[in-house]
């Protein structure tokens, strides 16, 4: 199981210590980055299991970038900006966490993930805890490359894969609301990753242990999530088999690339395609010309 870390930038702070911290500006290239702002939805999709209703603290407030600041690392703390969802006695996600809040998302294709960003529920102000309090506190991650119904991922929850089980952090009074969860996926390669909370409602969220007297109080949800990673061929589907599979992908000098393919990733027999490379430098670019059934491909280092 890979980790959630704290920020590498808070070395020698625990991630819950009051404390202030230098200006950063957050990297670009994250998955569904069009160059200008921090909106992720050029390529990631979320839905969850409720929202907040009259027009705020919606799904869509987790992936599009409301309430980041200009240098891309921290959140301000108005509600309309972020995500919360009401009942956890909402739609099921497969039996993962019958009764605990669920958020999805989807990319507009396979990623080897490297980071989730997470800034949890950044609302309230900083003499103490009233409404961060509902940000997400026991959950899991998971992530598959399984696709299910109407573009979400897979219904067996054989086909996920967990990468993190346990608290997240919460935003203590006078924090700066910046990510306070960073999931290290370590290239996993993922269409889909699913954040669900336990169903236990004295400890979905950090109401029950940092305000007593509201527990229990289930509404929970995240400030905002984003994505670090590079376009992954593992469980990649050619819908139409006579148009060429290509590949751009960042490269170290010196290393040996292979393409693989094989008619199902359930099969042991991967052969190689045959494919040509193109490019030089710290971008490389494999071609795979195929004529006949759909394939999934895998790329790996020599």
């Amino acid at each position: 199981m890979k980790s959630v870390r704290a920020r590498a930038r808070l070395t020698a702070l625990a991630i819950s210590t009051v404390a202030s911290v230098e200006a950063f500006a957050a990297p670009r290239g994250f998955i569904g980055d069009t160059g200008t702002g921090w909106d992720t939805t050029a390529a990631v999709s979320a839905r969850a299991s409720s929202e907040h209703t009259g027009g705020s603290r919606l799904i869509a407030d987790a992936i599009n970038g409301a309430g980041i600041d200009a240098s891309g690392d921290s959140h301000n703390n108005t509600p309309g900006d972020m995500w919360l969802g009401l009942d956890p006695a909402g739609p099921d996600r497969f039996g993962v966490s019958p009764g605990g809040h669920w958020i999805e998302f989807a990319f507009d294709q396979s990623y080897a993930l490297t980071e989730m960003w997470i800034w949890n529920y950044a609302e309230g102000q900083s003499a103490g805890y009233m409404w961060s309090a509902q940000g997400i506190k026991n959950a899991r991650i998971e992530y598959t490359n399984v696709d299910g119904p109407c573009g979400w991922g897979s219904m067996n929850p054989s086909d996920w894969t967990e990468i993190f089980s346990g608290d997240f952090d919460v935003y203590d009074p006078g924090q700066a609301r910046t990510p306070n969860i960073i999931a290290d996926f370590g290239g996993s390669s993922a269409k889909y990753v699913l954040i669900t909370t336990t169903p236990d409602t004295t400890n979905l969220n950090w109401v029950c242990e940092k305000i007593p007297s509201s527990c229990p109080n289930d509404d929970t949800g995240l400030s905002e999530v984003r994505f670090y990673g590079t376009q992954s061929l593992v469980g990649h589907t050619l819908i139409d088999a006579v148009d060429a599979i290509v590949l751009k992908f960042p490269s170290t000098e010196g290393s040996t690339y292979r393409l693989q393919k094989t008619p199902s990733p359930t099969l042991p027999s991967w052969t190689g395609t045959g494919a040509y490379v193109v490019g030089s430098g710290s971008t490389m670019q494999f071609s795979d010309l195929l004529v006949g059934a759909a394939q999934f491909y895998r790329l790996t280092v020599e």
